[in-house]
């Protein structure tokens, strides 16, 4: 979700990403003629062996910033991943696609609130 949205002390992480994003996209103007369509997944808040559904973790989010109110799995991603490759995509190109429970949508319209804390919870310094 980075490249789509900015977030304090990352600059370098969001701007790949949105190289990323930019490259998807200008892959898809050189090679649509082609019938080669170049589409991307932004996966949001995804349950894996870095980012584990411990308790408190699902807890911070059915409190608040993913308004399915629960962590995506990687079956989600493959999903979707599924879907651009099939015949149901055939006109779908140049897309990047976010499977993130609504965080997207929700933060176009200023709804979700990145706590001081962060988004992983990690202790604001007080000083």
């Amino acid at each position: 979700m980075e490249g789509l949205q900015s977030t304090a002390n990352h600059a370098s992480y969001g701007a790949v990403k949105a190289g990323l994003i930019h490259l998807v996209r200008t892959m898809d103007v050189e090679w649509a003629s082609h019938n080669i369509g170049v589409n991307a997944i932004a996966p949001g808040s995804i349950i894996t062996a870095r980012i584990l559904a411990t308790p408190e973790r699902v807890k911070r989010t059915r409190e608040g910033l993913i308004p399915m109110k629960r962590l995506g799995t990687s079956d989600e991603v493959g999903k979707a991943v599924l879907f651009l490759v099939s015949d149901l995509a055939s006109y779908i190109t140049g897309h990047t696609l976010c499977v993130d429970g609504g965080w997207m949508a929700a933060s176009v319209f200023g709804i979700p609130k990145i706590p001081a804390a962060g988004v992983l919870g990690a202790t604001a310094d007080a000083t």
